[in-house]
């Protein structure tokens, strides 16, 4: 088992046998109660969905697409609903700001394909947000 970490402030990056994990200082309110798995605490995936979209709003990085992708079918949200968990958790945002940000791929595009354990294609996704974000005012 081969591992590597990284500390830095509040945050520690970690790698064992090539999955990656990172954990953080979080100053903002949870939408959710942590959720309780063994011995660690872990946000919800609603929280996790609104920290992945300020994240593509920052970086564009096709992980968090990937990642924003598989939770937004997994809780069955809505557009509409992910700008107001959005709003609540980091206060009111043009939500033109996150319907361009979801439909902006230029820099993830240049990304390689990341290995998934479901396989979608990168197509597949980008359709997905915009199908979902772009014919959404």
């Amino acid at each position: 088992m081969k591992e590597n970490f990284i500390l830095q402030k509040d945050t520690i990056h970690l790698e064992i046998d090539k999955i990656k994990f990172s954990f953080f200082y979080y100053p903002y309110e949870l939408l959710k109660p942590l959720l309780k798995l063994d011995i660690i605490k872990i946000a919800s995936l609603e929280d996790i969905l609104c920290m992945k979209v300020l994240a593509i709003i920052q970086r564009g990085s096709k992980k968090d697409f990937v990642d924003a992708y598989f939770i937004m079918n997994e809780i069955k949200i809505k557009p509409q609903q992910l700008i107001e968990m959005f709003s609540k958790k980091y206060g009111k945002i043009n939500s033109l700001i996150i319907h361009k940000a979801l439909t902006f791929f230029e820099d993830a595009d240049k990304e390689l394909e990341l290995k998934m354990i479901k396989k979608v294609s990168w197509n597949e996704i980008k359709n997905f947000f915009i199908e979902n974000f772009r014919k959404f005012d």
